[in-house]
């Protein structure tokens, strides 16, 4: 009985000791973003100058995303319809991309802000349907017998 007690103090005392400590551990190396050299900061205006930019490309993004459909159907008809929509789809994928990439590094900046959260939650909204939007195209792809898939390289630049 005396081990069990003394092993419920000791477990008292580790876990009262760990309840005051680590909520204090690591508060000496916090900064504040504006007490950080800029040549350890990102710069978003890299990617885009201004959150206008990035308001006015999301907005465009989703118009964009109905191009994608447009092939619906299409993806076997010939090797240059192929193609022009995997050109169509990885455009639009490489925009989208940047203005995720953009709007989660704004958000990481300081994740107090919840503007900046909202505007990540957006992004991964349009990427869901962005996602639904173009998820015809690995089976479509697929379907294309191998032979004519052969014939779509022979006979199309579509390897560059």
């Amino acid at each position: 009985m005396r081990s069990n007690l003394f092993r419920v103090g000791t477990f008292a005392v580790i876990y009262i000791f760990l309840l005051n400590v680590l909520p204090t551990f690591g508060q000496a190396d916090n900064k504040d973003r504006a007490n950080i050299a800029d040549k350890y900061k990102w710069n978003l205006q890299d990617i885009y100058p201004s959150l206008d930019e990035w308001q006015k490309d999301k907005e465009g993004l989703k118009e964009r995303f109905n191009k994608v459909g447009e092939f619906k159907g299409q993806l076997g008809i010939s090797g240059s319809k192929l193609k022009e929509a995997l050109e169509t789809l990885y455009k639009i994928r490489k925009e989208f991309y940047k203005a995720y990439v953009y709007v989660s590094m704004l958000s990481d900046q300081d994740t107090r802000e919840s503007d900046p959260q909202g505007m990540k939650q957006e992004m991964q909204q349009l990427g869901t349907e962005f996602s639904k939007l173009s998820a015809y195209f690995d089976p479509e792809i697929l379907n294309i017998p191998q032979e004519k898939m052969d014939a779509f390289f022979l006979y199309t630049n579509i390897i560059q």
